[in-house]
């Protein structure tokens, strides 16, 4: 059950991959488009003016654990049994464990017109947003209590953390205003899939040494759309039982000195839950036999299951999602095109400052980003993207060798599991995360040329295409 707790904001997250993907910012991709309102798709002359990604999934998603029990967090990461020997009951320094993911199902942009550069686009994507905070405390009552000698602590397991799930169905306009100002915006209806929210305000833990038992305190409430022993497919699927809206606005400009300048304002919106709209009030105490740490797990569950969630309250609530307000910065030095990105978040104290270095050969995009997260997480990437006027491929990791490092501790500790030691820890320093993210597109139909470049005028049949008429003599 504290397994539980701890990873409910997974539940749609895999680690196949923060999800910003910041190298696509700039590239004119079918992704950046729907990202970034403002910026254009197509190009006259060239590109086939329809785009789309033939519902191949488009995107990806990260996870990220840190805090002073990285050694815990990173055995929870691999998959394998935790080991909480070692950590310091007496640090109130919280853990944080982050999870995002964006992924489109499927993009559509036409574009409409030359003059004005008009494309009209829509979209389905699916995203998570997902942040707790748990101590140290809370690792070890439930894994290993009696390790301490200290046999009262005062709000120790005062966690916190909320994590949602939501489709998010998007019409996208945009147009130049002139040959250096472009405008973008993005109107979005969501539906709600998963929702979970904990808050402890106040908590107690005394253990009795002695008797092998410890005695816990907890007062908060967890909010919640779906049971955990009850869970329903059905929940996935997109619906207007938890409907919300959401708004976009974008612009671009280019300088007389070709500085490019990219803002949006990103998703401004909520969602109202009157689905299945769970709250459970925790005010109980604890009692927990810690004779046998194997079934001290069975005995939390019991004791939640007998007391917190038999008796929920049904009340709608309203969530905002994660808007954010952005400013990037370019520009082209032949080949080489540096990006930078800056990223707040607008209601949490979350943002990011990314420098993106792009160099570009023929149709291949080389990059490497380096950015530093106020998670007081630092972040290294690489992105490899394949793009000609009507066809885009691409593959990154905005936290590259974290990704190398945790898939090989999972794939580590999942061959050795059968007999690997208790007292062997996880290698590695910081913070464990991973990120990855993948995209594909093609344009099809015809050319939107300008008048001039244009080989046929409406309305007139071009000359050449004229069959001779039969006179039927020889």
């Amino acid at each position: 059950m504290y397994k539980f707790a701890l990873l409910a904001f997974l539940f749609t997250v895999s680690f196949n991959t923060r999800a910003q993907h910041w190298a696509l910012f700039n590239t004119g991709t079918l992704y950046d488009t729907f990202e970034n309102p403002s910026q254009k798709a197509f190009k006259a002359d060239t590109s086939k003016r329809i785009a789309f990604n033939f519902l191949i999934p488009t995107g990806g998603a990260s996870v990220a654990g840190q805090g002073p029990a990285e050694s815990t967090i990173r055995q929870l990461f691999y998959l394998g049994p935790l080991d909480t020997k070692g950590l310091d009951n007496n640090n109130t320094q919280y853990n944080r464990i982050f999870a995002d993911q964006n992924i489109y199902i499927g993009m559509l942009r036409i574009f409409k017109t030359v003059k004005y550069n008009r494309e009209f686009g829509l979209s389905w994507q699916i995203k998570t947003e997902g942040d707790y905070a748990v101590t140290n405390q809370t690792f070890t009552t439930f894994q290993n209590p009696l390790i301490e000698d200290k046999t009262y602590y005062k709000n120790t397991l005062n966690d916190y953390g909320k994590a949602q799930s939501y489709h998010q169905f998007s019409l996208t306009y945009r147009e130049n205003y002139n040959k250096r100002l472009a405008f973008g915006a993005k109107l979005s209806y969501l539906s709600g899939m998963l929702y979970s929210k904990l808050s402890i305000t106040q908590s107690e833990l005394a253990i009795d040494q002695e008797a092998q038992q410890f005695d816990a305190s907890l007062k908060g409430y967890y909010r919640t759309n779906f049971l955990y022993n009850k869970f329903s497919k059905r929940s996935l699927i997109p619906h207007i039982h938890n409907p919300g809206l959401a708004m976009s606005a974008s612009f671009n400009y280019r300088t007389l000195r070709g500085l490019y300048i990219l803002g949006n304002i990103k998703d401004l919106g909520f969602i109202i839950w009157r689905k299945t709209p769970y709250k459970y009030t925790i005010n109980q105490e604890i009692s927990i036999d810690a004779s046998n740490p194997k079934n001290i797990d069975n005995q939390l569950t019991e004791s939640l299951e007998d007391d917190v969630l038999e008796y929920p309250t049904h009340e709608r609530f309203v969530s905002s999602i994660n808007g954010k307000a952005q400013l990037l910065f370019s520009k082209t030095y032949n080949r080489y095109q540096p990006n930078l990105i800056l990223s707040k978040n607008l209601f949490n104290n979350y943002g990011n400052a990314t420098l993106v270095n792009n160099y570009n050969y023929k149709a291949w995009t080389f990059s490497l980003t380096s950015g530093y997260d106020l998670r007081k997480i630092f972040e290294f990437g690489g992105q490899i993207m394949y793009k000609k006027p009507n066809v885009e491929f691409f593959l990154g990791s905005d936290r590259l060798f974290k990704t190398i490092a945790l898939s090989r501790g999972i794939s580590a500790m999942q061959a050795d599991l059968s007999d690997r030691r208790q007292n062997e820890t996880p290698k590695g320093k910081g913070y464990t995360g991973a990120s990855a993210y993948l995209g594909f597109a093609l344009k099809f139909g015809r050319v939107l040329y300008h008048w001039q470049n244009s080989s046929e005028i409406p309305g007139v049949e071009p000359a050449f295409s004229k069959k001779p008429k039969k006179s039927g003599k020889f």
